[in-house]
């Protein structure tokens, strides 16, 4: 969290009734602003930022031992392939992701949220959900993070550059699998077919 929690939010948290959500800013390329309520939020109310909502989530931000996770998985909806379109000529690691938890009744001053800032190390793409691998700065500028790792599943984007598969092509799904690459563009499989044993 970068600041302190103003007098208000507390109150507000501390309340046996009231209204949390979660905004989210992903700087990848443009800024996506979204938040996982039904309607838009603009926060603060005043002239503030328009959060467009979407399909979207994250792990728990709290550990057992209540210090804020060091690792998060966010979730964002791709049913349309909008996202995945977005992010096919990108290279998203390392990009920052800010959740702000603030409440619906308590828009108007921009001090009054709790905020936590993540960096991207990992993307999965799926056929109806993209997931990121997130984890704190501390790690991103400490930790050498391979650029692969050994998997079954090929990594790339479907129709991103690394794939090379067209996008004019009649494919619209991929399994991410060798069989399912053998059929439509087994050149560029990115995934490993046998996976070393390391003893």
């Amino acid at each position: 969290m970068s600041r302190l929690l103003t007098a208000a939010f507390l109150a507000e948290a501390a309340k046996s009734t009231n209204r949390p959500i979660y905004l989210y800013e992903l700087q990848f390329g443009a800024i996506l602003y979204l938040t996982s309520c039904d309607v838009p939020i603009t926060f603060p109310s005043s002239g503030g930022q328009i959060y467009t909502p979407y399909t979207i989530s994250h792990s728990d931000l709290n550990q057992e031992n209540g210090q804020v996770a060091e690792q998060l998985s966010l979730s964002i909806g791709n049913a349309d392939l909008e996202m995945s379109s977005i992010f096919a000529h990108e290279d998203l690691r390392k990009r920052r992701v800010t959740i702000k938890k603030v409440f619906l009744d308590l828009l108007s001053d921009y001090r009054d949220c709790m905020e936590w800032v993540f960096f991207v190390d990992t993307v999965t793409v799926e056929e109806e959900v993209c997931v990121f691998g997130c984890t704190s700065r501390v790690d991103v500028i400490h930790i050498k993070i391979p650029r692969r790792t050994f998997s079954d599943k090929c990594p790339w984007i479907f129709k991103g550059t690394e794939c090379t598969y067209p996008i004019s092509g009649p494919a619209t799904k991929c399994k991410k699998s060798w069989d399912d690459c053998l059929v439509t563009n087994k050149v560029t499989f990115g995934g490993f077919i046998a996976i070393p044993i390391i003893e």
